[in-house]
């Protein structure tokens, strides 16, 4: 018994502050505009819950620990009341007034810092998810994709080999030098656009295919060499400017057959009293527990009969960081971390 509590008391102290329902990859960018009005465009490659929230944002990474000292913005989007499927394209635009962004396709985007927004001369775009607010350092933050579209030239030249992104030691800062995020893989879950110092273009578009699975078009797109590029025209990235897509998403990759992987806990953090289990495999579910930091079980539920999702009173619970597990047939464990604020 022993073992087993500071097994889980390790697993609560080792878990980060930032909300785990989104994972790299479940979005990828699919179009980058620098001139004219600088604006992105993605596709969701996994539903997004409702009111879920994802911040995206320009400023760069000097390495793990630290972003690049400039006043970049970040921006906050919100899913709508029924989320977004998987499959859908979003495009974000700036207006030109300070903070203030237009959005084609569900849910809604807005200013989280009072930083300055551009994507001139080079920069990149980060999406990621944290339950804290803008974290203090990177990787604070669960990062799900970005695109780079800065190629190191300058003195020195600061492009990394391996990554395709800048180098984290050595380089000097700016606005357009850009780390690869942490726990991100080019070419997989994000993507260097200009991998070679001399290659950089202002405008970018993905112009392969949008009809597959999930893995085979996440391959795809995160691959510079399916894109186009214009240095003096910004491509339209509106949602109708793309073939209608038809993505199977009921393909996991080998990283996701996991238990722990296909259960979400939503809203996380929660104020309202109840959450949502989400379980998104055909596993059948036993049972659920829900363990303060110490160990000490609060709530035991059987969930046997759970098929998709299940409410949950959390209204006897005190603000604080929670274990949960979930526990399937074959005996398989999820295991989350529940915030209450």
């Amino acid at each position: 018994m022993k073992q087993k509590l500071l097994s889980l008391l390790i697993l609560i102290t080792t878990f980060s502050i930032n909300a785990q329902t989104l994972g790299a990859g479940d979005i990828a960018f699919i179009g980058y505009n620098t001139d004219g009005v600088d604006g992105w465009s993605f596709i969701t490659l996994n539903d997004i819950p409702a009111g879920e929230q994802i911040y995206f944002t320009d400023q760069g990474i000097v390495n793990d620990n630290t972003w690049q000292v400039n006043s970049e913005d970040h921006m906050i989007y919100t899913a709508p009341a029924g989320g977004v499927t998987c499959g859908t394209i979003i495009t974000i635009n700036d207006t030109g007034t300070s903070g203030v962004f237009t959005i084609d396709g569900p849910g809604t985007i807005g200013n989280a810092s009072n930083g300055t927004f551009t994507l001139s001369a080079g920069d990149q775009m980060l999406a990621y998810q944290s339950a804290s607010g803008i974290p203090a350092a990177p990787n604070l933050a669960t990062f799900i994709s970005g695109v780079h579209g800065d190629d190191g030239d300058g003195t020195p030249t600061c492009q990394d080999p391996v990554t395709g992104w800048s180098l984290n030691t050595g380089c000097v800062t700016n606005n357009g030098r850009c780390a690869i995020p942490p726990g991100l893989t080019n070419g997989v879950d994000c993507i260097s656009l200009f991998p070679v110092t001399g290659l950089e273009l202002d405008n970018a578009k993905y112009n392969g295919t949008l009809t597959g699975d999930i893995n085979t078009l996440r391959a795809a797109i995160n691959d510079r060499n399916n894109w186009i590029f214009d240095d003096g025209t910004p491509y339209p990235i509106q949602p109708a400017n793309y073939p209608v897509p038809n993505v199977d998403c009921s393909l996991l990759s080998t990283d996701d057959v996991s238990l722990d992987n296909n259960i979400s806990l939503f809203p996380n953090p929660t104020t309202s009293g109840t959450i949502t289990l989400k379980n998104t495999t055909q596993t059948t579910l036993n049972s659920l527990i829900i363990m303060n930091i110490t160990g000490q079980v609060m709530i035991t539920l059987d969930i046997s009969e759970t098929v998709n999702e299940r409410t949950i009173d959390v209204s006897n619970l005190s603000s604080g960081i929670y274990l949960v597990q979930i526990t399937s047939e074959g005996d398989q464990v999820a295991t989350k971390k529940l915030i209450i604020q």
